[in-house]
């Protein structure tokens, strides 16, 4: 994944900011990720309307972002499955290529753990299930040789298969 290296000043009055913030909040994201995937998700849509694909979206081909899931309900998730708390400390947007084409994309919610016996920090996602309008939700435990979001993702390709699969079955289908 390239590295985040620019940044962007936009004006705003304090009462859109205010907005703006709440509303990042409630989604589960820093301020700077929900401004980013709105971003994200706004060019997609006008450059689609103009017969164009943005760059970032890996090689042209379109991305669902509609697959992102609320970070409260991946947090539950991860709290019952690994009967532990958990708190969001970032999200990371991970793009997965194999042969120059993207097989996965998506964003990779960080969370810190507390009471777990073997991990401190764990990294979960939410995945659509080939051929379905299900979301499978991912998590993997930051143990060696899992210590970043991208590594995270790779393992449960390599283990689960369908994983890639149903991401380009799906993107296929659009």
């Amino acid at each position: 994944m390239a590295n985040k290296s620019e940044s962007v000043k936009i004006r705003l009055d304090p009462d859109e900011k205010n907005v703006f913030q709440k509303t990042a909040a409630l989604a589960g994201l820093s301020f700077s990720a929900w401004v980013r995937e709105r971003l994200r998700r706004a060019a997609r849509l006008e450059l689609e309307e103009a017969g164009g694909k943005p760059p970032f979206f890996g090689h042209g081909q379109d991305v669902d972002l509609n697959l992102i899931e609320k970070p409260d309900q991946l947090q539950k998730a991860v709290e019952k499955s690994l009967n532990c708390t958990a708190q969001l400390v970032e999200t990371v947007r991970v793009v997965e290529t194999s042969q120059g084409k993207t097989v996965w994309e998506g964003t990779v919610f960080v969370f810190d753990l507390k009471g777990h016996v073997q991990a401190k920090r764990c990294y979960a996602w939410a995945s659509s299930l080939e051929g379905s309008a299900k979301v499978r939700h991912y998590a993997a435990l930051h143990i060696p040789p899992i210590d970043s979001p991208e590594k995270a993702v790779r393992a449960a390709m390599i283990r689960e298969p369908k994983m890639q699969s149903g991401f380009k079955k799906e993107k296929q289908g659009k």
